[in-house]
């Protein structure tokens, strides 16, 4: 795959301009993927040289199915893509998804992703590989889940066996969820940006509002980095304690921390999502997550300075 992007991103290689920037877009949705999946999970089966149709495997893990269970797509890019009159094809590798054969029914779904009607539709010219796959897996998952619930609970091998000692955990710190704000939506190039922020008063708050934010939206739960968040908080006995993370975006949540103590906020955590388009944005993706945070804190009355 590495040698193919290398030949794509090779302007003399090509009759003209056009040609050549396109195929620095498809150069860019490759390594894209190779950053966000791993190199080692996407390799390329055919069409090394240049002008010949692309076919690629992605084999995506699943924690859900099972250690060393990963969910297996293979793509096929005709000649040109992206500035091309046909849809890129995909289509699930697996026969078997322990326990389950791999249906007619999730098959054809996952053919359909790029159609009109599918779930990521193509356009020409626009990358879309990221988000079909990401929409794929996701099909995939849900119809995996849908038919482990058809599965009876297994019996007890011991109806009499003495029922388990059950410890009662501490109650959970109750949380004031109207504090709790949400951002505009940010778009850029097809990558999306949603801040949310909220009040706290103990750091014992913060995995308390991230599972809420992550619980309570099917969609942020699916995205690229869910949760990458910030938060300070001076705790009655006077002591400050923060903290931050990237949640896979490097340096990002050390970013946010940076941009509290720049608004002189306290007592608040600040949490940014980020749905990856397809397309990378470099630096820039940095501003717009700083941009998302700040409109959220905003909203929500946390700027002091």
């Amino acid at each position: 795959m590495n040698a193919l992007v290398v030949r794509l991103q090779d302007r003399t290689s090509f009759a003209s301009d056009d040609q050549a920037d396109y195929a620095e877009e498809l150069a860019q949705e490759l390594i894209a993927l190779q950053s966000i999946y791993g190199s080692e999970q996407v390799e390329l089966k055919s069409g090394p040289n240049l002008g010949e149709p692309i076919t690629f495997q992605v084999q995506l893990p699943c924690e859900d199915m099972g250690h060393d269970i990963c969910i297996k797509f293979q793509i096929q890019l005709p000649k040109g893509y992206p500035n091309c009159h046909e849809a890129p094809q995909i289509e699930l590798v697996n026969r078997f998804l322990p326990p389950f054969h791999t249906d007619e029914s999730v098959r054809h779904a996952v053919q359909d992703t790029f159609s009109p009607h599918g779930a990521a539709p193509w356009t020409q010219g626009e990358p879309v590989l990221f988000q079909g796959i990401d929409t794929a897996y996701e099909l995939v998952l849900d119809w995996w889940k849908t038919k482990r619930r058809t599965i009876p609970p297994q019996q007890s091998p011991l109806p009499h066996a003495p029922k388990p000692t059950v410890t009662k955990s501490p109650p959970q710190r109750q949380i004031n969820l109207d504090t709790l704000v949400r951002s505009d939506l940010i778009s850029e190039r097809k990558s999306e940006f949603l801040g949310h922020a909220a009040h706290i008063t103990h750091p014992d708050d913060v995995p308390i509002f991230l599972a809420h934010i992550l619980e309570s939206d099917k969609r942020i739960q699916r995205a690229t980095h869910p949760a990458i968040h910030a938060w300070v908080c001076r705790t009655p006995d006077g002591v400050f304690h923060h903290d931050c993370d990237d949640d896979g975006e490097a340096a990002a949540g050390g970013r946010l921390a940076h941009l509290l103590t720049l608004l002189g906020a306290e007592n608040v955590l600040v949490v940014v999502t980020r749905w990856f388009g397809g397309v990378l944005l470099g630096p820039e993706r940095f501003k717009h997550i700083n941009r998302a945070a700040r409109d959220a804190l905003s909203k929500g009355d946390f700027i002091r300075t």
